[in-house]
Formats: C-alpha cells, sequence, structure tokens
C-alpha cells in the first residue's frame, strides 16, 4: 500500500511501519574531528542516515556538511572505499580525518 504525505510518497512494510519510498538507512560513524558533523548533537560518533536509493558517499558527506578535502579514509562494510561507492540499504560507513602526531 502506498501513501502521499507532505514528506514525500511512503510504502507500509510489515517488519518496518511506514518507510520512504526510494530512501536507505545508513549506518555512519565520523571520528575524530569529523564527528562534529553528525547531525542533531547525537553524542558519540554513530548516526543513522536516511539517503536516496544510488547515492555515493560523497553524497552522503555533502549532505551531513562533510568537507571531502577533510577525509583520509573511508571503509564501506570494514572494507577501505572511496567518494565514489555507491551505497546500498544497511551499509555501515566509517569516515576517518588525516591523523597528526608524533
Amino acid at each position: 500500500m502506498l501513501m502521499k504525505n507532505t514528506e514525500g510518497l511512503k510504502q507500509y512494510c510489515a517488519t518496518r511501519g511506514w518507510i520512504e519510498v526510494g530512501k536507505i538507512k545508513i549506518e555512519v560513524n565520523l571520528f575524530a574531528t569529523l564527528s562534529q558533523y553528525i547531525p542533531g548533537g547525537n553524542k558519540g560518533p554513530t548516526h543513522i542516515v536516511d539517503v536516496e536509493e544510488g547515492a555515493t558517499v560523497s553524497e552522503l558527506l555533502h549532505q551531513l556538511g562533510v568537507p571531502t578535502q577533510s577525509v583520509k579514509l573511508i571503509f564501506l562494510d570494514g572494507i577501505h572505499s572511496d567518494l565514489d561507492a555507491v551505497l546500498k540499504e544497511g551499509n555501515r560507513l566509517g569516515v576517518f580525518p588525516p591523523v597528526g602526531g608524533g
């Protein structure tokens, strides 16, 4: 069953209730200085983000306001990835800035 409301097109899922059609959920982990871009002042590095189906890592980071020049390492489901990787429902994305030290 489909329903349109002010937020867009939604479909009823027996296990998840009303879900947005064309949206997927991604677990985003922004580490160190990048954690400031987690929406809603969430404590800790992890946040669940809704993105359009077919979105790339770069598009998700843009949605969150993360400057891509501040990104050094990207892991998608624990595997080294890049900004052009296409996201899929349930992916776990880990993003790290350059790290200095001595």
